[in-house]
């Protein structure tokens, strides 16, 4: 196990038990085309032009 995954879960952990933080937010993205048009979505949620193209 790398030491800062360990240190990463165990942080997570006592944050968790100790109510520090609440995990609360799901990052969702939603993109809308025109009939014709279809975009090839990218995992960075950035939109670019080169990603649009006709159906």
């Amino acid at each position: 196990m790398c030491l800062m995954s360990w240190f990463a879960r165990m942080w997570s952990r006592i944050s968790i038990d100790d109510g520090y933080a609440i995990p609360i937010h799901r990052q969702l993205t939603t993109w809308a085309t025109k009939k014709g048009i279809v975009y090839n979505p990218r995992t960075d949620e950035r939109t670019h032009a080169y990603g649009f193209y006709p159906q």
